[in-house]
């Protein structure tokens, strides 16, 4: 192991997993927790990210390895992106970067499982809402037409390619239509510019994730 990176106390369960996974796969200088510390949060419902000391304006937060940082070329490169690509679907990108999030978090094997593993169990996103709410509350309004055509777009997508991945990957790793509307909040809650991630494809558009 490399740089560790120091970091207030000990974290706990699944976050405590996802700090030795970075240190362990950190070099030296390229990571950093600053005085970050994981606290439960008060109501006992959740956990919070908080700093120990004052954080002056434009100081650095936390350091991460970039091998950890999920973008979209590891995303192609993986088994689930040449299953994709052999297929000869046509999918969005973003399709199969949500496909890979929602097996990675079942799959103990996927490098950046103890990432995803921290992510919330439940997604507040618009796809997540009943569609018994949206079509009561809210039929007619551009809400509910926006909802239905990216809930519709997206299933279209993960139906053309879900054939191909049911026969490569293990049944308990094929994503459900739950698994990916889970990881579709996550993303859209958690992703960050690709010019962050350094080694990105060059020219890559997609947005990634960052531990």
């Amino acid at each position: 192991m490399g740089g560790g990176g120091g970091g207030p106390g000990r974290w706990p369960g699944k976050f405590g997993r996802l700090r030795a996974w970075l240190e362990a796969n950190a070099e030296e200088g390229d990571l950093d927790f600053g005085a970050l510390e994981v606290v439960e949060q008060r109501d006992g419902q959740g956990y919070s990210v908080a700093s120990k000391v004052p954080i002056e304006p434009g100081q650095p937060i936390f350091k991460v390895p970039q091998k950890c940082v999920l973008h979209m070329g590891a995303v192609l490169a993986s088994e689930l992106g040449r299953v994709v690509t052999a297929s000869g679907a046509a999918v969005h990108e973003q399709t199969l970067f949500l496909l890979f999030v929602a097996m990675g978090r079942k799959d103990e094997g996927c490098f950046w499982h103890h990432h995803f593993q921290t992510m919330p169990a439940t997604s507040a996103h618009l796809l997540s809402w009943p569609q018994e709410l949206l079509d009561e509350e809210f039929a007619g309004t551009h809400l509910h037409a926006a909802a239905t055509e990216e809930a519709e777009s997206l299933r279209a997508d993960v139906e053309a390619v879900l054939p191909a991945i049911a026969r490569a990957f293990p049944a308990s790793l094929v994503p459900t239509w739950e698994d990916v509307v889970w990881a579709h909040g996550c993303y859209f809650s958690r992703r960050f510019r690709p010019e962050l991630a350094s080694l990105r494809p060059e020219g890559s558009t997609v947005p990634c994730m960052i531990p």
